[in-house]
């Protein structure tokens, strides 16, 4: 059998012009996510970074052509879903600064179906004609190629070529490694390939059925001891009156008798499936996996006696990356979603649904009680977290429509989001006067799973909470007291107060929640509660979802 010459052949030259032309602009399609790719990181300084990436892409699809030289169109054909899925990568570049890889696969797959309605709905614009424009373009082309089959001599020496101008590029800037940032996955397509390899290899939670705290109660009181922790979303600390925005967004917690707000509290995590298990359970940006192995909070209450609920507005589905939390929840004596039996989330139900189920928890019964609100707080969408009555500041999105957020959408977009902080006011607010009202040795505490960026980053772009800095990991925390509880246990009421300003992660509040109740165990850490006396300030790190590593949070205060 006979090798083809070195020419393309039984082509004109003009088709073979033609052939040329659609095999660039497919390239440039392919590639196009690479040349955004630096746009997504805060560490881009220069254009010929963006260049050198374009250019390694673009040889990484052709290391490969060799293999496809009797049919090019094949190989172009297989390459078609990267196609389709290069809108929406730069997509989320353009307009959360998120590159391909790992990162990109966990925000989509811990995204429920309401939320991607929500976000889904004011991008459309922008996306969908991007989405089309694309698929057209490379349809056309690929159907206008002319050249089916390439010499092979030619096709070795384009893989031979591109492979070793990969090779020398990566071993130069010493990057010919699988492992770390600083690696062959940094490039696209390869942080794409990189990024599913990660997916496919993230561990469900293990068993933790044998598991036990051992808990119990050092100090019972005669009176029944009632503790409700309200789980926030999206709150962001500056954005309360409270702690000092000159906006009147919490004008009932300021009235509020026995409630101390603290100064210095910082997330676990920017985003909430891995934040909440840092509240919820031993999980630290050390030790993530703790989560996997051990109960939670909501285990150590039961073993001290404590009858316990978990009233959620949120979705019950455990999702592919939607973490422990679903898990940890329905290991409550009672639990509640806001989901029905299709297990897509209600639309525009407020945080209030949860007051009148919280009051029955309560009323039901005279055991202590350790109640979670796990609330939908100040998710974006956020004129679907309050209704109309709390539409003070304006214009916002319940007067006119936002579509997807850009800056000239900036002042809706934050009136709708002091809103809902307003709500939010309100809710925390009525939980305190619901639990006043039973009398008993009582405590309401309130903390944010993460902030938000509302136009705040480099760029000034619409960010919400994929991106850690400061406006997404400084969050509020506040502890309300009863007088009955302050009777029985002043010290404690002292310590809160001494403590208020002192550096806290959001690691304390699990042991914090304990101590208020006085529930411990063996292993017990008196350390790490801010009602101790011998209370450690934390040093603050948060759980960076790029590096999976624990990272200090005192490069963002200096930002």
């Amino acid at each position: 059998m006979e090798y083809p010459n070195t020419r393309l052949y039984t082509h004109s030259h003009k088709s073979l012009k033609s052939s040329i032309l659609c095999l660039v602009v497919m390239m440039i399609l392919l590639s196009l996510p690479a040349f955004f790719s630096k746009a997504a990181s805060d560490k881009f300084h220069y254009f010929y970074q963006v260049f050198f990436d374009g250019i390694i892409c673009i040889l990484i699809f052709l290391i490969p052509i060799f293999l496809f030289y009797r049919n090019v169109k094949v190989y172009f054909w297989l390459l078609f879903p990267l196609a389709l899925l290069s809108p929406l990568i730069i997509f989320s570049i353009l307009s959360f600064k998120v590159a391909p890889g790992w990162h990109f696969f966990s925000l989509i797959l811990q995204t429920n179906i309401n939320e991607a309605k929500e976000l889904g709905a004011n991008y459309l614009a922008f996306f969908l004609p991007l989405e089309a424009l694309y698929i057209g373009l490379y349809v056309l082309f690929l159907k206008k190629l002319d050249v089916k089959t390439i010499s092979f001599r030619i096709a070795a020496a384009v893989s031979v070529v591109s492979l070793f101008s990969v090779g020398a590029y990566l071993y130069l800037n010493n990057q010919l490694h699988l492992r770390g940032d600083n690696s062959v996955k940094k490039y696209y397509p390869m942080s794409l390939v990189g990024g599913v390899v990660e997916v496919l290899k993230y561990e469900v939670p293990v068993d933790n059925q044998k598991f036990s705290f051992q808990a119990y109660q050092s100090v019972a009181t005669s009176k029944r001891q009632i503790q409700v922790f309200i789980i926030g979303e999206s709150s962001r600390y500056d954005r309360w009156h409270i702690n000092g925005y000159n906006r009147p967004t919490s004008p009932l917690l300021e009235q509020q008798t026995g409630l101390i707000a603290f100064s210095n509290v910082m997330a676990g995590a920017h985003a909430t499936w891995m934040s909440l298990p840092q509240m919820i359970t031993r999980a630290t940006p050390k030790n993530i996996d703790a989560q996997f192995h051990e109960k939670s909070i909501l285990s150590a209450f039961k073993e001290a006696n404590f009858q316990t609920a978990w009233l959620s507005n949120q979705s019950d589905k455990e999702l592919y990356f939607s973490g422990t939390t679903p898990i940890h929840a329905k290991t409550a004596d009672y639990s509640v979603f806001s989901s029905n039996s299709s297990g897509l989330e209600i639309l525009d139900v407020y945080d209030a649904r949860l007051l009148p189920i919280l009051d029955s928890v309560l009323s039901n019964s005279t055991k202590n009680a350790f109640v979670v609100l796990h609330t939908m707080g100040n998710h974006y969408d956020y004129p679907r977290r309050y209704p109309s009555s709390f539409n003070v500041f304006k214009p916002s999105g319940k007067d006119q429509a936002v579509g997807t957020p850009t800056i000239a959408s900036k002042d809706i977009i934050n009136n709708s989001y002091d809103n809902s902080i307003l709500y939010a006011d309100y809710i925390i607010n009525s939980a305190i006067e619901l639990v006043k009202k039973k009398r008993a040795i009582s405590t309401v505490t309130f903390l944010a799973d993460h902030g938000e960026n509302l136009y705040d980053l480099p760029g000034g772009e619409f960010n919400a909470h994929t991106k850690p800095s400061i406006y997404s990991l400084h969050v509020p925390l506040f502890i309300w007291t009863s007088q009955e509880f302050d009777q029985a246990f002043p010290q404690k009421r002292q310590n809160l107060i001494k403590n208020k300003d002192k550096r806290i992660g959001a690691g304390n509040i699990f042991f914090t929640n304990l101590a208020l109740a006085n529930v411990t165990f063996s292993a017990f850490e008196p350390s790490q509660s801010i009602v101790d006396d011998s209370f450690q300030e934390n040093e603050q790190e948060y759980y960076d979802l790029e590096t999976k590593k624990s990272t200090s949070s005192r490069a963002l205060r200096q930002h």
